[in-house]
């Protein structure tokens, strides 16, 4: 286990770290120490000690879901993760230093709560333990209460927060020694209208500041394709060692622990372990065996008993166990349908963190929307029982924040089945883009299955049934329509000549619509719609050989565009899509590479007309269905699609 770091270790190692930094600044003179970096150090030495004196604790201990009442020392329960770029080796991450041997300039990228932000604050101290980087950790999330700030500018106030109070030029010429590792966390939590702008800012970062090591954290995002100087590394799962391990580090009864560890090496790990793959759940796994003394296989009936535990039936981390006084006097049913109606408002917002006036206000407006039965609470009352009683909010600094997003994600979806049936389509139709992005229309799909396949699947699948018209798929008319969104989605090894592949033109949401359907209905988890990578690099070294044959000065990347005038940078040769497809080997290359996208669609066409039929054989619309089912009509669940291909005797595409 490893070692805290002091206060004053942290402060005396950053101080040689930053003399070394200021060496290095060309734009002052040689390498090495004059008057004015002299100067400079002196004018920023005592910054830098507060800010490590202050962050080396801050990022060294941690209040977790199960560590609620008091933060804990991180390594007291941190378990090192690894990663993996695509089907490469996996990559070690007890020292940051090996992960950056691969690239200066990385993206992690992992399911919610497999424990990216956790590993960035084990890089922040591992940096400034081995002498390696100056640390700087920057939340992305709390640009959405700055968003006219630039980049560099919210870097610098947000530091300042953190005692490292330096003007811009002082920041700007630091950055110019090339010692830092800017740890830039959850771009995910962006809001929607400023990750575009901040992804520009931040590859503008990386161009000015290379020699800066820059370590980015995200749910994974088809926009990190196009960043072609960055290396994207995902998190992979735990193992089953890890979590044993995990566990056994968590304060908890040791006896739970004993019966719970060996629930896992004989039979969790192997029923339920996309849970025990997440540190996160593995630790409400932990709380909920210890409650009910067995584990649901959905995930939806997990998080209601997760719910449960954390609602104060029982105290988990404690032996014996007790009621816990709530500060609402409120049914649990009341008291969800209050939290669910939070969370689509905020979910539907973008809304990850908040002030507590904004959540009273939210719980203000709540007041309105639910039945009389639980409308007569006191918002303050709420929020005391959010943070203290169930801790499905934390309070970081003056912002408040989910425990974990999922919890955000498994009430909305509560929400949206419960909803009345006239509201569902509209409310399906804003959340449908995310469909790809989070957890929410899975979690409804395994609640109330007919709801979402009526509400959501059949309307936005004839949507695009009606958009593409598909005559003959591979024809060019259907090339042309689907390449941007196959495009978006391409997973490309960037070398010094990079492929660029993005979207400035394109629409994801059928496709990433398609790849859902096809997903949940084949029943076989994730599926790439990605071509083979002999696909793509021989599309890359066919349109390479065709536009940059003999040119003297070459771009330094080729951008397929889905228009014919797309704004590109200077160092881009930007090559519209009709263009290409008008050479019939580029063409073939191309279908070769969509070729996964096209039988998403198919199977996702297919799907449709099943959901129809299953209507038209009853003779009623699937409108009906569901009004029969809401009046108390029993109805039989319906068969999937791909069963009832099954059934007779073909077999799914």
């Amino acid at each position: 286990m490893e070692a805290p770091l002091s206060n004053e270790v942290a402060a005396s190692l950053a101080l040689a770290l930053l003399k070394d930094n200021i060496a290095r600044i060309g734009s002052l003179g040689a390498r090495g120490m004059n008057r004015v970096k002299q100067e400079l150090l002196t004018a920023t030495g005592h910054a830098f000690e507060a800010y490590y004196s202050f962050a080396s604790l801050k990022y060294g201990e941690a209040k977790t879901i199960l560590y609620r009442h008091q933060p804990v020392p991180l390594y007291e329960f941190y378990v090192h993760v690894t990663l993996r770029q695509g089907r490469n080796e996996e990559v070690t991450t007890e020292h940051v230093s090996q992960p950056l041997l691969l690239r200066r300039h990385l993206i992690i990228t992992g399911s919610a709560g497999s424990g990216k932000s956790t590993l960035l604050k084990h890089f922040f101290l591992d940096a400034l333990n081995c002498k390696t980087y100056l640390p700087l950790m920057v939340e992305l999330r709390q640009l959405n209460e700055q968003p006219d700030l630039g980049l560099i500018e919210f870097m610098r106030l947000a530091l300042s927060k953190a005692h490292l109070a330096l003007d811009e030029s002082q920041f700007v010429r630091l950055l110019e020694g090339g010692r830092f590792l800017i740890l830039l966390d959850a771009f995910d939590e962006l809001n929607v209208s400023l990750a575009k702008r901040i992804e520009q800012e931040i590859i503008e970062f990386r161009d000015r500041f290379s020699e800066n090591a820059v370590i980015l954290s995200s749910r994974p995002d088809e926009r990190f394709v196009g960043w072609s100087n960055f290396l994207e590394l995902a998190v992979q799962p735990l193992t089953k060692e890890s979590s044993l391990n995990l566990i056994e580090r968590l304060r908890y009864d040791r006896d739970t622990k004993a019966s719970f560890k060996k629930a896992v090496d004989e039979v969790l790990f192997d029923s339920h372990q996309s849970f025990l793959e997440n540190p996160l759940l593995t630790t409400i796994m932990l709380m909920t065996f210890d409650q009910f003394g067995s584990i649901p296989e959905k995930m939806h009936l997990f998080y209601q008993q997760a719910f449960d535990t954390l609602y104060g039936k029982h105290d988990a981390s404690k032996s014996g166990g007790y009621r816990r006084e709530m500060y609402c006097d409120l049914a649990a049913d009341d008291f969800q349908d209050i939290l669910s109606t939070f969370c689509i408002l905020t979910y539907l917002d973008s809304q990850y963190t908040f002030t507590r006036q904004d959540i009273i206000e939210h719980l203000n407006t709540v007041k309105k929307i639910v039945g009389s039965n639980a409308n007569e609470f006191s918002s303050e009352a709420y929020l005391n029982d959010l943070l203290r009683s169930l801790c499905i909010l934390l309070q970081d600094g003056l912002q408040y924040v989910f425990a974990h997003r999922t919890f955000q994600e498994y009430f909305a979806a509560r929400y949206l089945v419960r909803a009345n049936s006239a509201q569902r389509p509209a409310l399906f139709e804003k959340v449908g883009d995310r469909i790809r992005r989070d957890a929410v229309i899975k979690l409804a799909w395994e609640m109330d299955r007919q709801v979402v396949e009526t509400d959501f699947f059949i309307p936005a699948l004839r949507a695009v049934r009606e958009r593409s018209r598909y005559v003959e798929i591979g024809a060019e008319e259907s090339l042309l329509h689907l390449m941007p969104q196959c495009f978006e989605a391409m997973q490309v090894d960037s070398e010094s000549w990079g492929f660029m592949v993005g979207g400035w033109d394109s629409a994801v949401f059928p496709l990433e619509l398609e790849w859902e359907v096809a997903n949940l209905y084949r029943n076989s988890g994730e599926v790439s719609a990605v071509g083979s990578k002999k696909a793509i690099d021989e599309l890359h070294t066919s349109i390479q050989k065709k536009y940059l044959a003999g040119k003297k000065k070459r771009p330094r990347h080729i951008l397929i565009t889905f228009s014919d005038n797309a704004h590109v940078p200077s160092n881009v040769l930007a090559v519209p899509l009709k263009t290409v497809v008008a050479d019939g080997g580029l063409k073939a290359q191309m279908l070769a590479v969509a070729e996964p996208l096209l039988n998403h669609h198919r199977h996702a066409m297919q799907v449709l007309s099943e959901l129809e039929e299953q209507a038209q054989a009853q003779h009623q619309s699937v409108r009906e269905l569901l009004l029969m089912r809401e009046a108390g009509s029993a109805t039989r669940e319906p068969h999937s699609p791909t069963q009832r291909l099954r059934r007779r005797g073909k077999r799914p595409q």
